[in-house]
């Protein structure tokens, strides 16, 4: 466990939904992101056939088969979460995505390890654009350090057990949390096994501390806040404030985000210059009682996952929110 840049100790502790009903008008844009999602599930080799049901999808921690939520499952899901998609696709959260959680995280690390030299290989990889008219700024990547971590059994310990999962406390004894072999099968976050199906905002630089716009009524996240506040005072209170519906992202996420847009727009994320190291507070690892958090490290030319304790804050890191649909 290492303390990112910039830091200081606390003290203390476009989907577009219409509102009215038109289906063929919803159907027609989510299955245009569904297309997206999968395809570059595929192309990442993030799901393959399975050998058993031949289906595409991927082979979970517990050696069963989750394969990948189909269109149709996508839909009963929007008809259910019609309101609730209606009010975040307003504020934001216009990004499908489908990550498999139940695929070992080794796996999912391997799967971005090999894009990332693809890419590299390819001269096809460059530094995030702030805006869409920003020249092309190419990165080196370092085959050595493709993915790297401060504990070399940070990504097995994920798996055998030693990441909870939407812990509700940063405690050494009292987190209350879930490990990965039981959530791949909790309905309110895997609603297909294996499966979450979530909106996200469509952005790879986070908003930095003052920047964050409100947009629909609610204020964007911001960096440099402490895990613990984000907890306490952005997520514990979601369901009665502007974050109504958000849930927390894990490593799971960040990788199948990270990987997608790197093939979608050839720019690595959560590049720690720009600000956007991200806090993964959708886990705790229980051994170190610490937070995760991922970055995009120039020096040593990859990508980097690492942990924090939960009171830490920094310029450099910010965190992310997802919602989820159930």
């Amino acid at each position: 466990m290492t303390t990112p840049p910039n830091v200081r100790p606390r003290k203390e502790g476009g989907l577009v939904v219409p509102t009215e009903p038109s289906v063929s008008h919803e159907i027609g844009s989510l299955e245009e992101q569904y297309q997206r999602c999968v395809q570059t599930l595929i192309k990442t080799g993030i799901i393959s056939p399975l050998p058993e049901t031949g289906k595409m999808g991927v082979t979970g921690i517990d050696g069963q088969e989750y394969p990948v939520p189909t269109l149709e499952q996508a839909k009963e899901l929007f008809d259910r979460n019609r309101e609730l998609i209606a009010r975040k696709s307003a504020q934001g959260f216009t990004r499908l995505q489908l990550t498999p959680f139940a695929m070992p995280l080794t796996i999912l690390a391997d799967r971005v390890r090999s894009v990332i030299l693809r890419h590299y290989q390819e001269e096809k990889i460059f530094q995030a654009k702030r805006h869409p008219s920003d020249p092309e700024v190419p990165i080196d990547v370092s085959p050595n350090w493709t993915i790297t971590t401060s504990d070399s059994g940070m990504l097995r310990g994920a798996d055998a057990g030693e990441f909870v999962y939407f812990t509700k406390r940063y405690s050494k004894r009292q987190y209350y949390g879930l490990r990965k072999s039981e959530l791949i099968r909790k309905p309110d976050i895997c609603p297909i096994p294996g499966w979450s199906i979530e909106l996200i905002e469509d952005f790879s630089i986070l908003p930095q501390e003052g920047e964050g716009q409100t947009i629909g009524g609610r204020k964007q996240l911001e960096t440099n806040h402490a895990p613990y506040d984000y907890l306490i005072n952005t997520f514990r209170k979601a369901q009665y404030t502007q974050y109504i519906g958000e849930t927390r992202w894990t490593p799971e996420d960040a990788f199948v985000d990270f990987v997608s847009r790197l093939e979608e727009t050839n720019q690595v994320s959560y590049d720690l210059n720009d600000g956007s190291g991200l806090l993964l507070l959708g886990a705790f690892d229980i051994i170190e009682h610490s937070v995760p958090y991922v970055w995009w490290n120039r020096f040593l030319k990859g990508l980097h996952l690492d942990a924090c304790p939960a009171s830490i804050q920094s310029l450099s890191l910010g965190t992310r929110s997802a919602v989820r649909l159930v």
